[in-house]
């Protein structure tokens, strides 16, 4: 009787914990186009290419981004709006998604880092 008793408040705590999730990383969701980026950490115009970023898209708290040559880049949004991207390929970056709802981020490519800004859609 114990043991289901505590299996149901296991779960029952669960289901709670995944709504306030949800509730909250959904409002995160959306389409975000990128702003702006340039050249950080020593790396210049003249060295560092040009990069097309990728609009990043955020669908119940889980994100996506295609981004050319380096794959794929899926990743989550927590409760607070931090942002992780990964690629197969072992390229990541970490972002925080504002108030206004701009992401901004370091991004560390192979040739270069970036500083990245993309803004959501309204």
């Amino acid at each position: 009787m114990r043991t289901l008793f505590r299996t149901a408040l296991f779960v029952s705590a669960m289901v709670v914990t995944a709504s306030a999730l949800a509730q909250v990383t959904t409002s995160f969701d959306g389409t975000y186009t990128k702003v702006s980026s340039a050249p950080v950490g020593g790396g210049t115009p003249q060295t560092c290419p040009p990069v097309g970023a990728p609009q990043v898209v955020i669908t119940g708290g889980i994100a996506h981004a295609i981004w050319g040559d380096s794959g794929v880049f899926s990743g989550w949004v927590d409760p607070h709006g931090m942002l992780t991207l990964q690629a197969p390929n072992n390229l990541h970056f970490d972002a925080q998604i504002e108030t206004s709802g701009a992401i901004k981020a370091t991004v560390k490519l192979p040739a270069c880092s970036y500083a990245m800004v993309w803004q959501k859609k309204p």
